[in-house]
């Protein structure tokens, strides 16, 4: 009788295991696609603001320095440095992830994730004239073997 009502509760355990087990997956985007392809055609000291504009279209993030910024600066930082003061930052970031969950509850979970990023970093100068830009992509890492 003992043995019986083990295996029943064994039997049971599994059961219910296995009834609350299952599989979650979803994927979320930030951003719009960096058309990589244009960034050939970015040409430091030529390119203007419009011509980004036009090609990427609004930035993710936009940086110029505010009127506080230069009050809070120290006067010597401002005076002394042969740099521009007001230029634009702009920043085009995207990213994708895609992720799975499997769980077989006490028994077994397992978490997967493939994020990819794109970002885009592009300074202009006191003209409106790209003065520098940066891509970089991070694609998912890879699985090491065991």
């Amino acid at each position: 009788m003992k043995r019986v009502t083990k295996r029943l509760n064994t039997g049971c355990c599994v059961g219910l295991a296995l009834f609350f087990s299952g599989c979650l997956s979803f994927s979320g985007k930030f951003g719009t696609r960096i058309p990589v392809d244009r960034i050939t055609l970015i040409r430091d000291g030529e390119t203007t603001r419009e011509q980004i504009a036009s090609w990427f279209g609004p930035p993710s993030a936009f940086y110029n320095p505010t009127f506080l910024d230069l009050i809070l600066q120290d006067e010597e930082d401002i005076t002394g440095s042969g740099a521009p003061i007001l230029n634009d930052v702009y920043t085009y970031r995207y990213i994708e992830n895609d992720s799975t969950i499997v769980f077989v509850p006490i028994f077994f979970t397992m978490l997967r994730a493939l994020p990819v990023s794109e970002t885009l970093t592009i300074f202009f100068d006191e003209d409106g004239r790209v003065e520098y830009h940066a891509y970089r992509r991070d694609p998912p890492a890879a699985r090491k073997a065991p």
